[in-house]
């Protein structure tokens, strides 16, 4: 079993449109990998958040959204392999 913790940070200059860009992106995430049995197991969750301004450098908003996935998945014989996936996405702030 594992658990994994991440945050990142990135100050970028990237346009969306003419008259907007990302100034900063923030993320932070965990991820846990686990064996049950013959089943192999995966979680994750993610936060991230971009701030954009115009490029007249006024402020334009702060959007922010989850995203939390799982995987289970089981080696099923003759080289085959069962695998059960989704995700979901939650925007928190638009």
């Amino acid at each position: 079993t594992t658990l994994r913790l991440d945050m990142s940070r990135q100050d970028t200059a990237l346009p969306n449109v003419r008259t907007a860009y990302d100034r900063q992106r923030f993320s932070t995430g965990a991820r846990l990998n686990t064996k049950l049995g013959g089943w192999a197991f995966q979680a994750g969750f993610r936060h991230k958040e971009s701030e954009r301004v115009r490029t007249s450098r006024t402020f334009v908003d702060v959007p922010s959204w989850n995203t939390y996935d799982a995987r289970l998945s089981k080696q099923i014989g003759g080289g085959s392999r069962f695998t059960l996936r989704g995700s979901w996405d939650d925007l928190t702030e638009s």
